[in-house]
C-alpha cells in the first residue's frame, strides 16, 4: 500500500464477495496488503514511534 500510495492517509475496502473468488487467491492477496498497509497504524506519528 505505501508502494501505491505514499502519502495516503488512509483506504478503504468497498466490495469483497468471496464467492466470486473461488480459489481464494484475490482473499489471499487483499488479507495480505491490507495487514503490511495497517501494521504500523499507530505506531508512527509526525516521525516519532509510541
Amino acid at each position: 500500500m505505501q508502494a501505491l500510495a505514499p502519502g495516503a492517509a488512509g483506504a478503504q475496502v468497498t466490495v469483497f464477495d468471496p464467492h466470486l473468488d473461488t480459489d481464494g487467491r484475490y482473499a489471499l492477496l487483499l488479507t495480505d496488503a491490507l495487514s503490511e498497509g495497517l501494521r504500523h497504524l499507530g505506531t508512527e506519528r509526525n516521525g516519532r514511534t509510541g
